[in-house]
């Protein structure tokens, strides 16, 4: 089963692009107004982040890897620094969870703003 993931790519003019998630080049739609330079290890990894909040539930490392389009060497680096890092954690079946570092990044935005406005602008 392949799990799609929303395709990035930076704004340079041309018509084809290649995707900062999967690397894989794409014809992709961009913004109308310039986007910033986006570090694409940085990409991969929130991607991956997301997709374990969307599916809600652990993944193993060859669900990640089908689910981003990714080898799963690449999916096994991300996981290996975001565990250690402490936004992931490793399950003793192999598989994978958002870790409990991920809570201090939300509390951060929950200090720092008014939640009910910043949704708004969702």
């Amino acid at each position: 089963m392949q799990l799609n993931h929303v395709h990035l790519a930076e704004r340079c003019g041309q018509e084809s692009h290649q995707c900062l998630v999967c690397m894989k080049d794409k014809t992709l739609p961009l913004s109308p107004t310039p986007q910033p330079s986006l570090v694409p290890a940085v990409v991969r990894a929130m991607a991956l982040l997301e997709l374990l909040a969307k599916e809600r539930k652990a993944m193993g490392l060859g669900q990640l890897a089908l689910g981003l389009s990714l080898p799963k060497s690449s999916a096994h680096g991300l996981c290996q620094t975001l565990t250690a890092l402490g936004y992931l954690r490793k399950q003793g079946d192999g598989s994978f969870l958002i870790g409990l570092r991920v809570m201090s990044l939300a509390h951060a935005f929950v200090d720092q703003a008014t939640p009910a406005l910043e949704f708004d602008r969702f």
